[in-house]
């Protein structure tokens, strides 16, 4: 048997304030650890079921043999805790015996992988329900920004057990707590899944207490039919269908008669149509659409403008315009396709723009009005100078890709007509091209007299720019020149690594090498106007300036502008604002400058 953990970890001693441990950690560190800076995140852990048998028999083997197995912990973003990855019944059964340090793997890794690795561990111990997995994968579909395909890879799982697995979020908690505690198999989860909360619910006992199998529940649950009249699709193509009741009355009870679908497969595959559809009308008002299914509660709010939650009227207004502002679609059974609409899924800006406000409001109010020396009569002060204009947090998608193929095209145009960046580019794809080889003693040799020895290291496209285009023009070419010898004579084995990952890194560099202006080769027109949601097009008005033009035109009251411009669908805002005769020359968009 293994001997319990001892000192012997850590070969150095190790101070045990928390910013001297977090200043000195490196991945796959052993540590012994205080408790106390390690804390367990709510609702991270895949498995929340833990069987009091099994808690007190590691208590028992902790009090007598010590923790035989480490458990796995990341430094927190803010650096002031670790988070506990894999472990969690460990850490309970050490804080119930009464062990002061516990043994830890310390890992360098993303939240992404965190999780990853949690599931994989659980996983292994093979004692996680499907119900607990369910929970992490809704936790990763987050993480990974509602890609399936990602998610699924970074579980290690096929995209159908993540979409079976994500099916069983429509179950109740009631129904999830029975699967949790292997009451029930999940089997009969996924068929509860399929049915109102109400029904889960009250069918849960009666399977509990009969111990009815999956096969049986299936048959019954087999002869159920769907009300065609509580369906959210189009039933244009149910008219004359063979499993329509209506249709076959004659076949059915009376309560069957009224209209029911006895095709399930068929009404479930129509609704899920339907949902994709009205997702699909819906990321044409909002930058970002999820579903249920998709986001855990506490990772999203209610975007307010005022009150003890709000965030200010611009703030607001920019918000409106970020990546993470948008709409939840429940898929659940009885509640297909309703809106949730007005939703911040960014729970940690959303509460850094709340307490910004509040501050806003109290230095206001303190500067606002200041006693004169002279008399009793408080003296108006004036701000100093202009409030910074409020941003979005982050852009949509669809603004990203269409910013980026700008500067992509703005990019090759400068390479175009500038000879020393031409010869940067082709120097960097020399370096790619001999990455299989082995560098010879003199080219490194030459790098160094050149000072562009660190070319041999970099993995960044956009580095490689940066140092190639510091270099004066005969440097770059005794350094091409280099290069090209090494690809004409050079032998594997592989010495440089590269990673295709930085194409639009590179495209920054480039264009921040040669200070181009991007007011030279992005212009605010209607293509770039259809990207934007309808929330994204108020955002721009303010942002740009648009709005005080446009009340200053007209001579109106503020607000003028959101009732004349911002109104009907989009498009018609979109032929407004181009309508109203704005001078769009020099102004760039946040997410078109080249921000480091």
């Amino acid at each position: 048997m293994n001997a319990p953990l001892t000192k012997t970890l850590s070969e150095k001693p190790v101070s045990f304030e928390i910013a001297d441990v977090m200043e000195n950690v490196y991945d796959k560190q052993m540590l012994h650890l205080p408790k106390d800076m390690i804390s367990v995140r709510e609702g991270f852990n895949p498995r929340r079921y833990f069987s009091e048998d099994k808690l007190n028999e590691m208590v028992a083997s902790i009090k007598t043999q010590g923790i035989l197995q480490p458990i796995v912990v990341k430094p927190s973003h803010d650096r002031t805790t670790f988070y506990l990855i894999a472990g969690e019944r460990r850490y309970r059964a050490a804080t119930i015996a009464g062990v002061e340090k516990v043994p830890v793997i310390i890992r360098l890794v993303s939240d992404e992988e965190a999780l990853a690795m949690a599931v994989a561990e659980n996983s292994e111990r093979q004692d996680v329900s499907a119900a607990e997995e369910a929970k992490a994968c809704q936790r990763m579909l987050t993480l990974c920004k509602g890609d399936r395909t990602e998610a699924a890879l970074a579980l290690g799982w096929t995209e159908k057990k993540l979409e079976t697995r994500l099916t069983l979020l429509h179950c109740t908690d009631s129904v999830l707590d029975a699967l949790e505690q292997r009451k029930i198999a999940i089997g009969h989860a996924e068929l509860f899944a399929g049915l109102t909360a109400e029904l889960q619910d009250s069918i849960l006992v009666s399977v509990i207490e009969k111990r009815v199998t999956v096969s049986v529940l299936r048959d019954q649950l087999g002869k159920f039919a769907f009300k065609l009249s509580d369906a959210v699709f189009n039933l244009t193509g149910c008219n004359g269908c063979p499993h329509n009741s209506s249709i076959t009355a004659d076949l059915f009870d009376e309560s069957l008669s009224d209209g029911h679908c006895l095709n399930r497969d068929c009404y479930e595959q129509k609704t899920r149509q339907h949902l994709e559809e009205k997702k699909t009308e819906l990321s044409k008002e909002y930058p970002v659409i999820w579903l249920d299914v998709e986001r855990p509660a506490d990772t999203r709010c209610h975007l307010m403008r005022e009150g003890e939650n709000g965030v200010g009227r611009e703030q607001y207004s920019a918000c409106q315009g970020c990546g993470n502002f948008g709409a939840l679609m429940s898929t659940s059974k009885g509640n297909e396709g309703q809106v949730e609409t007005g939703l911040c899924f960014d729970v940690t800006c959303n509460s850094k723009m709340i307490k910004s406000h509040q501050n806003e409001l109290v230095s206001e109010q303190l500067s606002s009005v200041q006693p004169n020396s002279n008399t009793e009569t408080p003296s108006i002060i004036k701000p100093e100078k202009p409030k910074e204009r409020k941003k979005a947090a982050d852009t949509p998608k669809r603004v990203k890709e269409f910013v980026q193929a700008r500067k992509y095209k703005a990019a090759a145009a400068t390479v175009w007509s500038n000879i020393k960046l031409t010869k940067v580019m082709s120097l960097i794809a020399l370096t790619e091209a001999i990455k299989h080889l082995r560098v010879t003693d003199k080219l490194e040799r030459g790098l160094k007299t050149y000072g562009a020895e660190k070319l041999l290291t970099m993995t960044s496209r956009a580095e490689k720019v940066s140092l190639l285009h510091s270099l004066d023009e005969s440097t770059l070419d005794m350094t091409i020149s280099a290069f090209a010898a090494t690809l004409a004579g050079g032998i594997a084995p592989e010495r440089i690594q590269y990673e295709e990952s930085d194409g639009l890194k590179t495209a920054h560099a480039i264009l921040k090498a040669e200070n181009v202006d991007m007011r030279n080769h992005f212009l605010v027109d209607e293509e770039y106007l259809q990207t934007l949601t309808v929330s994204g097009l108020k955002a721009l008005v303010m942002e740009s300036g648009f709005l005080e033009w446009y009340e200053a035109k007209e001579g109106k009251q503020a607000g003028h502008c959101e009732k004349e411009i911002l109104k009907g669908k989009r498009d018609d805002q979109i032929k407004a604002i181009f309508k109203a005769g704005f001078d769009w020359k020099g102004y760039l968009p946040i997410e078109a400058q080249l921000r480091d």
